[in-house]
């Protein structure tokens, strides 16, 4: 059986690396992206093998909830977790409710590789959540 893939993308350097290897030491694929724009461009390349899209709401150029949108569009069951330092994430703009976990930095890797785990579960009823 082929490893669940997680798509991880976010700005910032540090916080991809840390949860890159969170990711990848709890038996995950990782693909990374820096921004939005590059962030679709690999949900395009692989888009069969993601099982998770793991992204941060705030970028240059494009943002999260544009670029989830946008995944929505092409692929309407995606399963997202969104990230976030910011308020922003106390409320989700409309077209977006399907995202599965909002998660407010700073948070630990476990807490990740726990959201992830939950929304791998097949046939999982779909329910936002924020923690935090």
């Amino acid at each position: 059986a082929r490893r669940p893939t997680i798509l991880l993308v976010d700005d910032e350097p540090m916080i991809r690396s840390v949860f890159e290897q969170a990711i990848t030491n709890h038996g995950f694929e990782v693909l990374l992206a820096i921004d939005g724009d590059d962030g679709l461009r690999v949900f395009e390349e692989h888009f069969d093998e993601i099982d998770v899209v793991v992204t941060d709401i705030s970028m240059p150029k494009m943002d999260g909830f544009e670029m989830v949108r946008r995944m929505f569009a092409r692929k309407p069951h995606s399963k997202i977790i969104l990230m976030t330092g910011f308020n922003e994430s106390a409320f989700i703009p409309e077209g977006l409710e399907n995202i599965c976990a909002l998660l407010r930095k700073p948070f630990g890797s476990r807490l990740l590789t726990n959201a992830v785990d939950e929304w791998l579960v097949p046939n999982r009823i779909k329910r936002s959540a924020v923690v935090g």
